[in-house]
């Protein structure tokens, strides 16, 4: 009944105890008799569950004090047992603890006010921030506080079709969510989680993007501090860099996908990738200045370019934030994508003495739409976020560091298609092999996407003919770069989109539930579509019969189809796969427990289906159509 320890206020307490997935905590209550304790859920220390664990072991010890929590629900008391008549004596009751949360996006709302506690504040078309508290078939149950709780149906929880929730959420996530439908009859309320209706990107990205970072620097110092009280030495994992700097470093080795470095001062280990290097690469020994790109302290990664233009401008002084400030935000800056990860991009800007900035390519409610392809050396237009959010902690290493959105519409090879839509011929083209032809996406797979064809003319045999685009037709293998091994390449597509696609193949069904009709192999490489001559094999055009034609020697780019207990079957092309068998992956069975993690066939722990791998070609046997692979690196 204390009305400072209400849902929606904020605490402070002591760390008691910690188990496996929360931590016990010791509510600071000076006007409350007795002590008075509250539980904080493991998801509930941070709006990223990837960092969670790793955030309570490393930063959350008994004893620590916690000066900002959230009280998400007030202890209850509730019948247990089964009772005679209709008091309820307090043997007949026990309590369900009072929960607290540290997830920086709830406390920010709590704070102004924003975040629902009953149904009467609650209305239709609005935007809210909550949790995940349950996934089921239905669809993702989205809780506010005291209780409050909101659904989001599994047809509202995501621009794509899904099948399963829990391949996009998981329970304690935090989300935004827009307001369909509410019921006060019923005390229920409809939401939706697609991020189409959420006007993305929004302010709170910067917030997001910014925790991340901060998130993942206490995680390398927790880890730096811990190796050197076991070793007695300098912490390898703390990071005395920062992003933009200017320093020399000595090539230690020449990889096929870029360079791996040493940077002077302190012998950190740099990478830089093909895109970023010198045209004339140097030799293994030789002294080169670089500029720091980015610094993945928990990993101990430091991205580096060669690129002479962007070294220079380091040299000179920063831009400083008045003058960057000048440009609100509304106006365009134009921009250069130097290094893309799966939290963000970093962007260099031309007319602004090439400062680097950052770019979110995630926010609360998993990828932002358009960014998933993002290539390396694209130019775009970017516009500043300059709305920082009070009290958020900002990572030593970027500091200073800007925080941008990308604008333009031509963000990678098939967006840039996608944005000319409204400048399409209205000439229908014949259908025939070799056509470029504009499609719209009615459906996506795991390792195809179902296309309809807008403006082909075509034979009477090929009505009711079948398009598809395989996933090995998508991306150029040279723009894999800003693609993770866990991503799909349709992550750019959604249904509905237009863009233009060429044909590829057309040959009849001859078993199945389309037999007798046509089927239309398409591609939407960036290569196709702007002429490629099609004299050079590549993947796309890779059959049995061709496969003679393949340098063995080197990688080639292939297509995680199914995941099986001997390993991952691989497309290299439409017609062509092969298995990588998990012994050729690791022999320790802890890496292959992680990687293979809850085989079924279509989710893994590292592997996902439609995701690109690079794989070297080790047997072949085109007589008998089998293939034996390794992967690469």
């Amino acid at each position: 009944d204390n009305d400072s320890l209400a849902p929606g206020r904020l605490v402070s307490g002591t760390i008691l105890r910690r188990t496996d997935n929360d931590l016990l905590i010791r509510l600071d209550t000076p006007n409350t008799e007795g002590e008075t304790r509250a539980i904080l859920p493991m998801a509930h220390l941070t709006d990223h569950p990837a960092l969670a664990e790793e955030l309570m072991n490393m930063n959350y010890k008994p004893g620590k004090k916690l000066d900002k929590l959230l009280v998400l629900e007030k202890a209850r008391k509730r019948p247990r047992g089964s009772i005679s008549g209709n008091k309820l004596t307090a043997q007949d009751r026990e309590i369900t603890p009072m929960i607290v949360s540290l997830k920086p996006r709830l406390i920010l709302e709590a704070e102004s006010g924003r975040l629902p506690s009953s149904l009467s504040t609650v209305h239709e078309e609005r935007i809210v921030t909550g949790y995940v508290s349950k996934l089921g078939p239905l669809g993702v149950f989205v809780k506010f506080l005291n209780g409050l709780t909101a659904l989001a149906p599994r047809a509202n929880i995501s621009d794509e079709w899904v099948s399963d929730p829990r391949q996009h959420f998981t329970v304690g996530q935090t989300v935004q969510a827009h307001v369909i439908h509410v019921n006060h009859k019923l005390n229920k309320f409809i939401v939706s989680l697609k991020a189409s209706v959420l006007n993305n990107p929004k302010p709170a990205d910067q917030l997001f993007l910014r925790s991340f970072l901060a998130e993942q620097e206490s995680i390398a110092k927790a880890k730096a501090k811990r190796n050197k009280k076991r070793d007695n030495a300098s912490p390898a994992g703390e990071v005395t860099w920062n992003i933009g700097q200017v320093c020399t470093a000595t090539v230690l080795q020449l990889k096929e996908y870029g360079l791996i470095v040493e940077l002077e001062d302190d012998g950190s280990v740099g990478f830089c990738m093909n895109e970023n290097a010198p045209t004339e690469l140097p030799k293994v020994g030789s002294k080169v200045e670089c500029r720091i790109l980015d610094i993945e302290p928990c990993k101990g990664i430091i991205d580096v370019t060669f690129r002479r233009t962007i070294i220079e401008a380091g040299k000179q002084s920063m831009v400083s934030k008045t003058v960057f400030n000048e440009r609100d935000e509304k106006t365009e800056c134009k921009a250069v994508v130097e290094i893309v990860k799966a939290s963000h991009a970093v962007i260099s800007l031309p007319e602004l003495q090439q400062t680097l900035a950052l770019v979110p390519l995630r926010d609360y409610n998993g990828k932002i739409p358009g960014l998933g392809g993002l290539n390396v050396g694209l130019n775009c237009s970017a516009v500043p976020m300059f709305r920082e959010m009070e009290g958020t902690r900002i990572s030593e290493e970027y500091k200073g560091t800007p925080i941008m959105r990308i604008i333009s519409d031509n963000q990678m090879g098939q967006k840039k298609v996608r944005a000319r839509s409204e400048s399409y011929s209205t000439d229908r083209v014949k259908l025939a092999v070799g056509s470029i032809v504009r499609v719209q996406v009615r459906d996506i797979q795991k390792t195809n996407m179902n296309v309809t064809l807008l403006n082909v003319k075509r034979k009477k045999k090929y009505n009711g003919c079948i398009a598809k685009v395989h996933c090995s037709n998508v991306i150029d293998p040279s723009s894999l770069t800003g693609i993770s091994d866990s991503e799909s390449v349709f992550a750019a597509y959604s249904v509905g989109s237009i863009f233009e696609a060429k044909v590829l193949k057309i040959e009849k069904v001859i078993k199945g539930n389309h037999k007798g009709h046509y089927e239309v192999s398409m591609s939407v490489r960036p290569s196709e579509i702007n002429g490629a001559d099609g004299k050079v094999i590549n993947e796309s055009e890779l059959t049995w019969e061709k496969i003679g034609d393949l340098d063995l020697s080197k990688p080639v780019v292939g297509y995680v189809n199914k995941i099986t207990q001997d390993g991952i079957i691989v497309d290299l092309s439409r017609s062509v796969r092969g298995l990588l068998f998990c012994t050729n992956i690791s022999n320790d069975l802890e890496v292959l427990e992680k990687l293979f993690n809850n085989v079924n066939g279509e989710n893994t722990g590292q592997f996902q289906v439609g995701s690109p791998i690079r794989v070297r070609i080790v047997e072949c046997d085109a007589e008998f159509r089998r293939l034996d692979l390794i992967p690469v690196d």
